[in-house]
């Protein structure tokens, strides 16, 4: 249990945060769609480019984010198809995107270094860039597709800013141009707003739920993909290259695991918001398994150092 004695001071933090927004989502007038506009257009931006940006991106590593990209696709897909045959409204396309995605920033990585060290940092960035790429274009044209028809919700994908910011991301990436020292700084200090402002939109999501609208089904669903088809996949990838290819290594098995135990992303509650599709929903599943992946990860640590 020593990675829970090591995480839980570190999260401790982000549930203080989520409380302070349930607070202000419960006694006070504060929009929630002023949050995620502010996040979505100002902010997320930002951090986007920074991410992307400070990776090294080198042809014998570009495998790394294309594999990251193509597992949430995967998901995205087949959690659209099967949900689409569970659910008749909006809650499908909710599920598909928090089935394909996670808290690979904001939580991934206190948890990568905790685990593993700072060694593998820079193949973990490589990985969280190809799910960005994901998450700007796929991920957010399904949750798009849950209020607006196919056209609409492309030109909403055209229109964010998060997909330009890492464009330019990419070619600072490209060039290995440095960033002035006053750049990375305030990129740092953005990072920092990201996790509260994304912390109380959780907080502020759940501060309007009420205890019998959550919807168990979305949950169990969710769950599925998230907690236990995802690790299921990354078995599958390390077990095939370690008999098989031989390609990618220990440090991406490292990478792999994180990411598959993960809880969900805040940028569901966000990007929900956005489109206004069900986001008190998506705030409660954040939540909820925020909690959960504080036990579930040291028992899947154990089984990973077991089998890996």
């Amino acid at each position: 249990m020593i990675i829970f004695t090591t995480l839980l001071p570190k999260l401790l933090p982000l549930y203080v945060i989520i409380l302070l927004g349930y607070m202000a989502g419960r006694f006070s007038e504060i929009s929630q769609k002023t949050f995620a506009n502010l996040l979505m257009n100002i902010i997320v931006p930002v951090i986007t480019f920074g991410y992307i940006a400070e990776v090294s991106f080198k042809i014998s590593t570009i495998a790394i984010p294309i594999l990251i990209f193509l597992i949430s696709l995967f998901l995205g897909i087949s959690f659209n198809y099967l949900s689409k045959l569970l659910f008749k409204d909006s809650t499908a396309n909710l599920v598909a995107l928090s089935a394909s995605s996670g808290n690979f920033g904001y939580f991934g990585i206190p948890l990568f270094i905790s685990i593993f060290g700072k060694n593998g940092l820079g193949i973990y960035m490589l990985a969280i860039a190809g799910f960005t790429f994901y998450m700007l274009t796929i991920g957010y044209y399904i949750i798009a597709r849950g209020k607006y028809d196919i056209k609409s919700s492309l030109y909403r994908v055209i229109k964010l800013p998060p997909i330009y910011a890492a464009i330019a991301g990419l070619i600072v990436s490209a060039f290995d141009w440095s960033l002035p020292q006053i750049f990375t700084a305030t990129i740092e200090n953005f990072r920092g707003a990201y996790v509260v402002l994304g912390s109380m939109m959780v907080g502020l999501g759940i501060s309007h739920l009420k205890i019998d609208s959550i919807d168990l089904r979305y949950l169990v669903i969710t769950f599925i993909g998230k907690f236990i088809v995802y690790p299921l996949l990354a078995f599958l990838i390390i077990k095939t290259d370690q008999i098989f290819l031989h390609f990618f290594g220990k440090t991406f098995y490292q990478v792999l695991f994180v990411f598959s135990v993960v809880p969900l992303m805040v940028n569901v509650v966000i990007f929900a918001k956005h489109v206004e599709v069900q986001s008190e929903k998506a705030a409660a599943g954040v939540f909820i398994s925020t909690i959960f992946a504080l036990f579930y990860i040291p028992i899947c640590y154990i089984l990973y150092q077991l089998i890996v």
